[in-house]
């Protein structure tokens, strides 16, 4: 096997590796409220719980937070908790696997932090939003192409 046949197989094992390592015993995410309504934003999180158990929530920002989870009927929160310090803390038991959308609201144009803790023995995952999946198909479809075209330029010098 070619060298340049066994960089592009590495490539692609990376990519594919990368791509399933959402799974993981704590998720972060980051961003910036949406404006949906005068002064007040929004974001959503969509994530796959891998098993049944049981999740916090932690949503901080630099104003007053709130939120709810939806699968994609609304899920009622076990505890709430609203910190001074524009923190809100949800936690949910018995839920069963599967996909659900965390909606989140505060300021428009203020940044937030969504932290997603599973209980012990569950397992949550990031889904993908489809531009993102569509980019990395994209960029696995040119590695492709690229490991082609060396390979019959090879075969062609020879």
């Amino acid at each position: 096997m070619s060298s340049q046949m066994k960089c592009l197989m590495s490539a692609v094992a990376g990519a594919v590796m990368a791509l399933s390592a959402g799974a993981a015993n704590a998720l972060t995410v980051s961003g910036t409220f949406d404006s949906i309504y005068p002064y007040t934003g929004g974001a959503s999180v969509t994530f796959e719980l891998l098993s049944s158990g049981g999740i916090t929530t932690v949503i901080s920002g630099t104003g007053p937070t709130f939120g709810g989870l939806y699968s994609p009927a609304p899920v009622a929160p076990s505890a709430v908790l609203s910190l001074p310090s524009f923190q809100s803390i949800y936690s949910f038991t018995s839920l069963a696997a599967g996909i659900y959308t965390f909606e989140l609201f505060g300021p428009a144009g203020t940044g937030f932090t969504f932290d997603i803790i599973p209980s012990y023995g569950t397992s949550v995952a990031l889904v993908p939003e489809p531009e993102s999946l569509a980019l990395a198909i994209a960029g696995l479809g040119v590695l492709g192409m690229l490991g082609r075209r060396r390979l019959s330029g090879a075969s062609s010098q020879a």
